[in-house]
């Protein structure tokens, strides 16, 4: 949940949060030289104390690694003020009451005083608070209620996934998709991302696995229907390049970013607020860093990458995260080879997984039978919301690098020489 304005006890940091916060819900910049600007449009720079204090708070206050630590501090300050306030207005009330109210009375103020007193230990320690049934039905009858884009979904470019999500991920939500070396899991994120920027919504893909140039050959790739392997020998036909030129501003419209560069997750969580996608993709999380001292492991590194991606999903504006995963190496024996058969992944096949499973509301998990083909499976791992279990069928597409569901009851193709009557 964001800082309300009136967490803050100074006017001047009340002012500067509220352009902030204006700023990043129109999807801007939110910089030194913005703030200012925002706030000099608003008629408040001076109440905020003018540029030299901004300057100052920048020069104070932003180092990323502690934001979490400012943000517990403001909300327990403005919950301790609250407190004060409660206590003094009970206290007046019994004054009031000049020791004659009646029994009944006093208990009624005891208890109103407790309901808030613990209230705002929950605010002030957001993981020791517990919602009324009352504040959570008003929540649902908001969402209920809240126009359309706003509980917009975001879907997913294979439709059997689709349907199961119940239309594709909401705010809040982290998907998992976890594949071995070699599925091509990173082209059907890119796909999934391509196809939420058409429909409009706001996309920034992170890989820390491939370049943006790799990324955008990939992306033209399915777009255009341009062979990939011309795309990365700089090889087109004259046609193929016509096509590219004559659909280059229509795809450079669209609202998506790529970044190569953020390698830690507080670089992935400070581009996430200054884009404010809907969509976050992040290529893999494995290879994300976090601070978690190294010597605790791998296996707690991922974990904690996973629970800031989670905490990116729900926090704030909110966000859909598509978060890829690597999954375990076939041992001996398992579908290495030529024609050799690979078992199904399972969840337990998440590598380094740690709490992996338990944080996503939906793992799924891309793979092969066998180590050549073209014939792909996506198992349906984990759907918190919808319906898990089964299998998929992807044709996939080396040479355009893009998936298609597999219609379950389109007919094969006959065999030939099957119609020939032998007799």
């Amino acid at each position: 949940m964001p800082l309300a304005v009136t967490e803050f006890y100074l006017e001047a940091h009340r002012a500067i949060y509220g352009a902030m916060r204006a700023l990043g819900e129109r999807g801007e910049a939110v910089s030194l030289l913005t703030v200012e600007a925002e706030l000099r449009e608003l008629g408040q720079l001076e109440v905020a104390g003018g540029p030299a204090h901004l300057a100052l708070c920048v020069e104070q206050a932003a180092i990323e690694v502690h934001l979490p630590d400012y943000i517990a501090l403001v909300r327990r300050e403005a919950a301790r003020r609250e407190a004060i306030e409660a206590c003094t207005g009970a206290i007046g009330e019994l004054y009031g009451s000049n020791g004659t109210a009646p029994a009944v009375r006093m208990v009624e103020i005891a208890q109103r005083l407790t309901d808030q007193l613990a209230q705002l230990a929950g605010q002030a320690d957001p993981t020791a608070r517990a919602l009324p049934i009352a504040e959570v039905l008003g929540e649902v009858t908001a969402y209920l209620d809240a126009p359309k884009a706003a509980r917009s979904m975001v879907r997913t470019p294979v439709p059997e996934l689709t349907r199961r999500m119940e239309g594709g991920s909401l705010v809040g939500e982290l998907v998992y998709l976890g594949g071995r070396p070699g599925t091509s899991k990173t082209a059907l994120a890119l796909q999934w991302a391509a196809l939420a920027a058409h429909e409009g919504h706001r996309t920034l893909v992170i890989s820390r696995e491939m370049r943006t140039l790799a990324l955008g050959r990939r992306f033209l790739a399915q777009q255009l229907r341009i062979p990939a392997s011309s795309l990365r020998r700089a090889d087109l036909w004259p046609e193929e390049r016509q096509r590219l030129d004559d659909a280059r501003a229509r795809l450079g419209a669209l609202p998506l970013w790529f970044a190569d560069q953020a390698a830690t997750i507080q670089q992935i969580r400070r581009l996430t607020r200054l884009l404010a996608p809907r969509l976050l993709v992040v290529d893999y999380v494995q290879l994300v860093e976090s601070p978690t001292d190294a010597r605790a492991g791998k296996r707690l590194e991922v974990t904690a990458v996973s629970r800031a991606l989670k905490r990116l999903a729900t926090q704030g504006a909110g966000c859909s995260v598509l978060a890829l995963s690597s999954l375990r190496r076939l041992g001996l024996g398992e579908g290495k080879g030529r024609g050799k058969t690979a078992p199904p992944p399972t969840l337990d096949d998440l590598k380094e997984s740690g709490d992996l499973e338990a944080d996503a509301d939906v793992v799924v998990l891309l793979w092969s039978r066998e180590a050549s083909g073209r014939d792909r499976q996506l198992t349906f791992a984990k759907v918190r919301d919808g319906q898990g279990g089964g299998t998929v069928e992807l044709d996939w597409d080396p040479v355009y690098v893009q998936f298609n569901q597999v219609d379950a009851d389109r007919p094969e193709p006959p065999e030939p020489g099957a119609d020939d009557v032998p007799f």
